[in-house]
């Protein structure tokens, strides 16, 4: 995750000032009741007149979002807090150990937040928002609908009003409609529960679900339940639970359904019932337990064809998981075709493991050997946000969406926001998976105890260390590698430092979130929709530590933003090295690398002409003699520092010599080698008229325009009729392309 900072950007800058001094405002006042009380019918009508005006700061793309200081969720059972009314409530003040009771007055409105007018039993109102809560079809705060407020928080708003703010979803309880903590004064005939059964609740669950109202119908069922409802009528309504959980993605809710009607032996609707598990069970990917369900479903009910499918599918998944292959070609499709794409497929983890590492915490290491190339692991996103824009420019994109420290002074830039809610509201919805995400790195924050106990039947979920997780351990992607280099709306190629920098979409991988940071990385990771693939690049020992590139290691500035981001100083070979480096050797690599690439486009020009050899003849000369004098501007052999500079020289000018008529073969052979010994590979043979053949010994540094080496090589051997040769480079071409890419079933597929 790349996190900027707010003094480079002038306009972004005098939001956090702003935003600042009202912070001070409210704090000043922190304590304090507010200054005066707007009557009720005016509240409302100001909150309406703005919800149907739809003036909500949408004169501009630009969306933002606040990171408020942290504070701590209720913890604490409902059983030990005190009720309190509104008229109790003090400024910019969290009452601890306390509720508050509140019936929605107002339909709801939503920007960042969701928001309505409430009202106590007093009739006292005031402004509710609720965030982090997903955006779905069915409104969530509708008229008349009860809630409980756990340790409820008056903040002032940006309007200098004030009202209720909830950012953590376990600090709200929704009251289902048979609840007798609501008050008789707010019930009415169709709402009391003295006078309606289980019969009529599930009537209308059945309607709301035939609605596709999926929350509203989980209410009504969970009222029927409470309604004393006959054993038969018990199951009925479970059942229809569960399927309503599923479509809401509460995959543990729906489990606990079905196997309470499948512990009782009087139940009539196994069929279903194991088939809802068999569902939820998938949706959890939990495969080999799914299977076994569903194997048992297909002895019971032969007949059942949904559950032989699904049974397939499961299998499939089951033998990604446990073997590692997957058709990456059909990935591909799927990826091209879903919006967003998340694709149904699933985890495999490879020769690699968790473990301690030395000074960086966790890290991931090898289980065994492995070769260049060799899958380490596939991994599905945890939680994936897709946005459309690839290609956009950097300023277009910061005008997107940001989300915005002010302690920090500093914003992130995308799809962290809805990323942060989808995170949040995933581990609400299923609690079991809480263990996957809860010890991920989170930097400095300490949540207070008790966050993912279950208290009263619902996860403590704590959105504050969930930002914290996400904004250390996210990954930016690209729908695919293989979608080509990536443009401006000019058509420029982007010129990007950071990797994240370059995809507006974002997501979490946990397994992946464990590798540490190395610029001289052994390990590329790729993107096909939302799986990430990570190869080794290079052979390596068992017990080796697995690490991957944070950033791009030709940003200058990368060190600056490891300390900023991750909060620590990359030690590797090439980081030293840099270090050692002085200013006036780097400014000689620049131009040198300026007057090379000045010679190059001449050359390539004049290539292409049949015209002017001896032109052609002096400029490789000239070529040749500054790439010889960057080679001298390095003391460390390239085996042990990679020679970027260098590299990109070499390759550029084998690239324009393939590119011109009339090409020296063993010019760009020679060119080629070069290029490549110069990121650390260690090569046997490879020249023309040796008859050494052409052996990698060991793997250099992994980047940009290494396939494009390795291809130009092959041409100059294809072109001297060295076929040996020639298929030897296509088969390291052919390695390079499944590392960069992830798979090589679409290698053939090259223009």
């Amino acid at each position: 995750m790349n996190t900027h900072q707010a003094q480079d950007f002038p306009q972004i800058l005098a939001h956090i000032e702003e935003q600042k001094r009202m912070l001070r405002n409210a704090q000043s006042q922190a304590g304090q009741r507010p200054a005066r009380k707007i009557e009720r019918i005016e509240t409302i009508r100001r909150f309406n007149v703005t919800r149907m005006s739809g003036q909500r700061n949408l004169q501009s793309d630009l969306s933002i979002s606040f990171i408020p200081s942290p504070y701590a969720p209720c913890a604490q059972p409902f059983c030990d807090l005190k009720k309190i009314m509104v008229d109790d409530l003090v400024l910019e003040t969290h009452h601890r150990g306390t509720f508050l009771l509140v019936r929605v007055v107002t339909p709801q409105d939503r920007i960042t937040a969701v928001m309505a007018i409430v009202e106590d039993e007093r009739g006292e109102v005031l402004l509710l928002q609720l965030y982090h809560q997903v955006e779905t079809t069915e409104d969530i705060l509708v008229p008349g609908r009860v809630l409980i407020i756990r340790d409820p928080y008056l903040k002032l708003t940006a309007d200098g009003k004030h009202g209720l703010r909830v950012d953590h979803v376990s600090d709200i309880v929704f009251l289902p409609v048979h609840e007798d903590r609501i008050p008789a004064c707010w019930r009415s005939e169709v709402t009391n529960p003295q006078n309606q059964s289980a019969g009529f609740w599930k009537a209308k669950g059945n309607d709301c679900f035939g609605q596709s109202r999926y929350h509203a119908a989980i209410e009504y069922y969970t009222s029927a339940l409470a309604s004393s409802p006959t054993t038969e009528e018990c199951h009925t309504i479970k059942l229809n639970r569960s399927l309503a959980f599923l479509k809401t993605n509460h995959f543990d809710a729906a489990l606990a359904d079905v196997d309470s009607m499948l512990s009782d032996s009087s139940a009539k609707s196994n069929e279903k019932a194991l088939f809802r598990k068999a569902q939820a069970l998938y949706s959890l990917q939990r495969y080999r337990e799914c299977c076994e369900v569903l194997k048992t479903l297909r002895l019971k009910y032969p007949d059942n064809t949904a559950a032989k499918d699904k049974l397939n599918e499961a299998v499939n998944r089951l033998a990604e998981q446990t073997t590692g292959k997957y058709r990456f070609k059909k990935l591909h499709a799927e990826a091209a075709h879903l919006r967003p794409p998340q694709l149904d497929h699933a985890t495999h983890i490879g020769p690699v493991g968790v473990r301690q590492s030395e000074s960086r915490g966790r890290g991931l290491f090898t289980t065994k050997a492995v070769k260049a190339g060799d899958l380490l692991f596939c991994e599905k996103a945890f939680v994936y946000a897709f946005h459309e824009g690839e290609g956009m420019s950097s300023n277009s994109r910061l005008m997107m969406n940001l989300l915005i420290d002010v302690n920090a002074n500093s914003f992130t830039t995308g799809a962290q926001p809805e990323l942060i809610t989808m995170l949040v509201q995933k581990l609400y919805q299923n609690p079991s998976l809480a263990s996957i995400v809860k010890d991920l790195h989170r930097g400095s924050y300490s949540p207070v105890q008790g966050v993912f106990d279950i208290i009263d039947g619902k996860p403590v979920i704590d959105s504050f260390l969930l930002t914290r997780i996400l904004l250390i351990n996210s990954f930016g992607c690209r729908l695919s590698g293989k979608a080509g280099p990536l443009k401006q709306a000019n058509g420029q190629p982007i010129n990007v430092n950071n990797f994240n920098d370059l995809f507006p979409s974002l997501g979490i991988w946990t397994f992946a979130s464990h590798i540490n940071h190395s610029c001289t990385s052994n390990a590329f990771r790729s993107f096909i929709g939302d799986m990430m693939i990570l190869r080794a690049n290079q052979d390596l020992p068992a017990n080796a530590e697995v690490t991957i590139q944070y950033l791009n290691p030709f940003n200058p500035e990368r060190q600056q933003v490891f300390v900023k981001n991750w909060a620590f100083a990359c030690d590797c070979v090439m980081c030293q090295d840099n270090e050692q480096t002085s200013d006036a050797v780097v400014a000689k690599r620049k131009r040198l690398g300026e007057s090379l690439q000045s010679m190059l486009r001449l050359l390539t020009r004049r290539g292409s002409s049949s015209s002017g050899a001896g032109s052609i003849a002096s400029l490789v000369r000239k070529s040749s003699a500054l790439i010889a004098e960057m080679e001298g501007t390095y003391n460390k052999p390239a085996k042990e520092v990679p020679r970027l500079v260098v590299w990109k020289g070499y390759r550029d000018f084998a690239c324009a010599l393939t590119l011109g008529a009339g090409a020296n073969p063993q010019k760009i052979v020679e060119l080629s080698l070069r290029a490549l010994r110069s990121l650390g590979f260690v090569i046997e043979g490879g020249s023309l008229g040796t008859n050494q053949g052409l052996v990698v010994r060991e793997w250099g540094f992994i980047g940009d325009g290494l396939l494009d080496c390795w291809m130009c090589l092959k041409a100059a051997y294809v072109e001297t009729r060295s076929y040996e040769l020639a298929l030897a480079a296509e088969g390291y071409a052919k390695v390079c392309y499944k590392i960069l890419f992830g798979e090589d079933e679409t290698f053939g597929e090259l223009d």
